[in-house]
């Protein structure tokens, strides 16, 4: 696999294991991909060839092939263009023809059984986990209640600790002290480096199990951050927020996420105060905020 700042180059073999394909005619060229987006050619197999997006990955269904079977004069001008690949569904064969012009011009054929739209879906979600924007954090990423919650703050200030405990109440670990964040859509989604998966590292324990200790249902791959919790040390001159009315926010990878800001001090069990926080911000999303009725029960109490 070649990376670059703009595009990512994989063999064949490589995109097709990662989008389900099979090959049908292998150009050995590699398959170039610059673009979050998949084509279908559509009107440029007629020869209308504004505005076609020949650097995206192009899919060709049932409408596509028939119209190229009766008219291969149209495929000489499709194959030279530099497109990365191309993609049929619905187990369709591609005709002499197709392969001919793949040959000449050095382009790859795939095929799959899938529908058009499936197929369109499986090579999007590839390209966006290929080529999506990514950065790593430095904190622990847990699934809790079904939202995935990310603890950050300065080193020593406890977050392992405090999701150690989270994952003994049930809840699911998807990485400690490095996080991998990528940005998918308008969703920001955090897994693991690979040699830390399922481990975390307890200060006078040292590095431990999770999966072996806990089992199965304790970790998750992945999972999409929907709130991100820093912790920080008590300190009595600074005002936390008591009420709960201003919400505050930070950025990851351009997305915008609620932001808690959690104190930490000797004797508080920080790991019940967050799976409250979570539980709250739940229920905020579903319109329910307790500072909202408090404040009612006080005007109507006047």
């Amino acid at each position: 696999m070649e990376k670059s700042e703009n595009f990512i180059t994989l063999t064949e073999e490589e995109f097709a294991n990662c989008c389900a394909l099979k090959i049908f005619y292998n150009a050995m060229s590699g398959v170039r991909l610059s673009s979050l987006t998949v084509n279908r050619p559509g009107l440029m197999l007629a020869g209308y060839k504004k505005d076609f997006a020949e650097r995206r990955v192009q899919v060709m269904g049932r409408p596509e092939i028939g119209f190229l079977q009766q008219n291969t004069e149209y495929l000489d001008s499709f194959f030279q263009c530099d497109i990365p690949c191309v993609v049929i569904s619905r187990g369709i064969k591609p005709t002499e023809e197709i392969i001919e012009a793949a040959k000449k011009y050095k382009k790859s054929v795939f095929v799959s059984s899938k529908k058009t739209s499936q197929v369109t879906e499986d090579i999007s979600n590839c390209l966006i986990d290929l080529l999506g924007p990514t950065e790593t954090a430095h904190g622990v990423l847990l699934d809790i209640y079904g939202t995935g919650v990310l603890l950050t703050g300065k080193s020593s200030i406890g977050k392992s600790e405090t999701a150690l405990e989270l994952v003994y109440r049930g809840h699911r670990l998807v990485a400690d002290d490095s996080v991998i964040l990528k940005r998918i859509n308008d969703t920001v989604v955090g897994t693991s480096p690979k040699i830390i998966k399922h481990f975390m590292e307890i200060r006078g324990v040292g590095i431990i199990d999770i999966k072996a200790i806990y089992g199965e249902g304790s970790i998750i791959d992945n999972k999409a951050v929907g709130l991100v919790i820093e912790l920080e040390k008590w300190d009595d001159e600074k005002s936390y927020e008591r009420v709960g009315n201003v919400q505050k926010y930070t950025h990851i990878l351009g997305v915008k996420i609620p932001k808690l800001l959690i104190p930490v001090n000797a004797g508080r069990n920080v790991a019940v105060v967050v799976e409250v926080a979570t539980r709250d911000y739940r229920l905020k999303i579903s319109g329910h905020r307790a500072s909202q009725i408090v404040n009612k029960r006080m005007e109507e109490d006047k």
